[in-house]
């Protein structure tokens, strides 16, 4: 969560939704409602720009993320394919002194070799999907503070 401030012109800047409460006192103060009008049409012209500058911030905060996470996947890929490797080692051990046919036993072999694989990568997928971000963020104005004059 994040807060989008415009001041006397100036370029909008993005804070952290904790620092958005500090200046604003939401949760702390009471704001009492004056019921007089306020004038949404320089509130709408200001969207477009806030929206514009969330998106850079949340790009910025996804690539800070990306690099963070990037060694964490792939040490957890790397120790993926070594247990798979072990896995279809210990399917070789396991069929190594069998005395059934060898066109059963390959059969046998490939079926399991194939539920391995197929249990394996669909946890990577799994970890990918979790692991990974979208670069294109869903953005959602959810309330407009207006600060007195």
């Amino acid at each position: 969560w994040f807060g989008v401030f415009f001041r006397n012109g100036r370029p909008p800047i993005v804070e952290p939704f904790e620092e958005v409460i500090k200046k604003t006192g939401l949760g702390s103060t009471l704001f009492p409602n004056t019921g007089g009008e306020i004038a949404l049409d320089p509130i709408k012209v200001m969207m477009p720009g806030a929206i514009e500058k969330a998106r850079e911030w949340m790009h910025h905060r996804r690539k800070d993320f990306e690099k963070e996470i990037k060694d964490k996947l792939n040490q957890h890929m790397k120790a993926l394919d070594q247990l798979r490797k072990k896995q279809h080692y210990q399917l070789e051990l396991q069929f190594e002194d069998s005395k059934q046919h060898e066109k059963i036993l390959r059969s046998r072999k490939e079926q399991r070799h194939g539920h391995i694989d197929k249990i394996f990568d669909a946890y990577q997928d799994w970890i990918e999907e979790t692991m990974t971000t979208e670069n294109n963020p869903y953005i959602q104005i959810i309330s407009v503070l207006k600060g007195r004059k």
